[in-house]
């Protein structure tokens, strides 16, 4: 026989309790947990109970489960707990016991809080524990519930549990949200299969007893499958947020962590999974530095973890708000939004997951947002039209570019090293007049230029160029952007796409460089928007 929790309506697949497994139930407060508790063991054929309460005819409470206790038909049992965290030597005391009074037979043994019997504030010994309550289940034919009180408040022992998920068939979260109590499993393990993470919204049916009125609908899969990637509902109420973010708190709800940083934010909730966490934009903020994070930490949690930016004392531009929102916030929420709205906001987030794209680098996302260059090379008047709009809509983003002038070993044509550009990012273009090209790299600082170019070029860029000029400061872009437009108007440059077309059909060659360049590569800062030139090794002796 298949026991169950006693919700009625609840679909078995989320409710049966399989002989030989081990589920949990987390419950918001301990009101909930008895009164659940109650309901399974007046339902259940078989059953046992152990608790932690002294006063059993006051646990009990029922008319029905004191008569079944009088009589002998419900075994209970009174745990005498310590407040020193459980021990993998007290785990076997326990089963033994239980098999002194052979609760094994009984199909069903409800612990009620089982807290005390597991180390939550230690992963390793936590999954020890489990392991013994596991083979005792197995062994036994036995389906052992578990109540636990709430840990979606504290992170340490929240992490510890959502580490040693898979080592329960099931578990599942009993509290109120919004006024209404859910039943909302992590994962459960049924007859039927396994069931994934969602939400049963109940009330109270016939004779006190929970009744489900809302369901979604929810995959199963078959078979007893590894619980590592099903999604976690139990730290859907944790929020993270930094001190900045909250610094007019007039007074923070219990399941709101505070830290000094956003690095600290980060170490903290890097277990997170359903979880929401706050960061602050205020006027010591670099933008771009908080675009990152915000990209990295959508990065690590994935689309579950619900990500807030609070403006605080100051209003960002409409792009680096659309910024954030494609990268991996949730909300930008207004600096005019007072404590009070912004305290319940989280609450009102339940369930929202990040719909945007997860792009793998933070350079993909940005360009994402901007007008799309398709990459490769461009004439001359589109190049400079492309890199200018590029330098207006860059700028609200704090976002550095680079425009990079690069002058050909001598031997090698322009269009000799434009057939070896290979250009893949939006954004990235390049042109030539008759002795150099231009190449424009989107989003790219000044330190990440030499790795880029290694990129963007087939052979070493020492062996193709004798020097490079660099162009990061956005006067001296907008200068080198009017010389080639009166070098363009003096007829001095023309369209080298035919050309590149015809070489598109052979083999590139190699280059042969004539002479020498002239000294290592040494890069340097650009001072008052001049451009800095930057001399390449000599690839004499290379057999090039």
């Amino acid at each position: 026989m298949v026991e169950r929790v006693m919700i009625e309506d609840l679909p078995d697949a989320a409710s049966q309790l399989v002989p030989g497994r081990v589920y949990a139930v987390v419950a918001g407060d301990r009101r909930l947990a008895r009164q659940l508790a109650r309901a399974i063991v007046a339902d259940a054929g078989r059953c046992a109970l152990a608790i932690a309460d002294a006063n059993t005819a006051a646990y009990l409470h029922e008319p029905a489960l004191l008569q079944q206790w009088e009589a002998g038909d419900l075994p209970v049992f009174n745990l005498q707990l310590s407040d020193r965290p459980a021990t993998r030597l007290r785990v076997e005391r326990l089963t033994e016991e239980f098999d002194h009074y052979h609760l094994g037979r009984r199909g069903l043994l409800v612990i009620d809080p089982a807290d005390g019997l597991l180390d939550m504030g230690d992963a390793d010994h936590l999954d020890a524990q489990l392991g013994a309550y596991r083979q005792w289940a197995h062994r036994h034919g036995c389906a052992l519930l578990l109540f636990l009180d709430d840990v979606t408040r504290e992170p340490a022992k929240l992490h510890a549990l959502m580490s040693c998920a898979d080592d329960f068939a099931g578990i599942a979260r009993l509290a109120t949200r919004e006024g209404a109590t859910h039943w909302s499993p992590m994962h459960w393990f049924s007859e039927l299969g396994m069931h994934g993470s969602g939400s049963y919204r109940l009330e109270h049916g016939a004779g006190g007893r929970w009744r489900c009125v809302d369901a979604e609908q929810l995959q199963l899969t078959s078979g007893d499958e590894h619980l590592s990637s099903v999604p976690a509902a139990l730290d859907d109420g944790l929020v993270y947020c930094t001190r900045a973010a909250v610094a007019d708190s007039t007074g923070l709800p219990d399941n709101w962590q505070v830290y000094d940083d956003i690095a600290g934010l980060r170490a903290a909730s890097h277990e997170a999974i359903n979880g929401t966490l706050i960061i602050h934009y205020d006027r010591s903020t670099a933008f771009e530095a908080l675009a990152r994070e915000v990209h990295a930490i959508r990065q690590h949690h994935g689309r579950t973890a619900k990500l807030l930016v609070r403006e605080i004392g100051v209003t960002m531009r409409h792009y680096q708000e659309k910024l954030l929102l494609r990268i991996g916030a949730n909300r930008v929420v207004p600096a005019a939004v007072g404590f009070s709205r912004f305290v319940g906001i989280p609450e009102q987030m339940h369930g929202q997951v990040f719909s945007g794209e997860l792009s793998e680098s933070y350079e993909e996302a940005v360009a994402s947002l901007l007008p799309p260059v398709e990459p490769g090379y461009h004439p001359v008047p589109d190049f400079i039209r492309a890199v200018a709009g590029m330098q207006h809509d860059s700028q609200a983003l704090e976002l550095q570019s680079a425009l990079i002038r690069l002058n050909p070993l001598p031997g090698i044509t322009v269009v000799d090293a434009l057939a070896l550009c290979r250009l893949k990012r939006h954004g990235d273009i390049v042109t030539a007049d008759r002795s150099s090209l231009y190449l424009h790299l989107f989003a790219c600082r000044e330190v990440d230029v030499p790795v880029a170019l290694a990129h963007v070029f087939e052979l070493p860029v020492s062996a193709v160029f004798v020097d490079q000029v660099r162009y990061s400061d956005v006067a001296a872009i907008e200068k080198l952007l009017d010389q080639l437009q009166q070098g363009y108007a003096a007829g001095e440059m023309e369209d080298l796409s035919e050309s590149l077309a015809a070489r598109g059909t052979e083999e590139p060659a190699a280059p042969t460089a004539t002479a020498p360049a002239a000294a290592v590569f040494q890069p340097r800062e650009v001072a008052d928007a001049q451009p800095v030139t930057l001399p390449l090794h000599s690839p004499a002796g290379t057999g090039r």
